[in-house]
């Protein structure tokens, strides 16, 4: 992973605790405010895209995963 990635990564993640932080207040009955809410779930999303579609691991075919010999007896 690329370190532009991973700081992208490292920032969505920072975001997801504060959002967890603030849902916690709520369930707990305490006031919030609405509109830093709102902004950190926009922030969310727009983090979100610029990190793209998550990609799936490349998968070996079992011909290739026989051939490079990590195949167990």
């Amino acid at each position: 992973m690329r370190s532009v990635q991973r700081q992208a990564v490292r920032a969505y993640a920072t975001l997801c605790v504060e959002r967890e932080r603030i849902e916690t207040k709520m369930a707990a009955g305490e006031t919030i405010n609405a509109d830093i809410y709102g902004q950190l779930c926009d922030r969310m999303d727009r983090q979100s895209r610029r990190m793209g579609p998550p990609k799936a691991p490349e998968r070996k075919s079992l011909r290739d995963h026989l051939a490079s010999g990590s195949a167990r007896p």
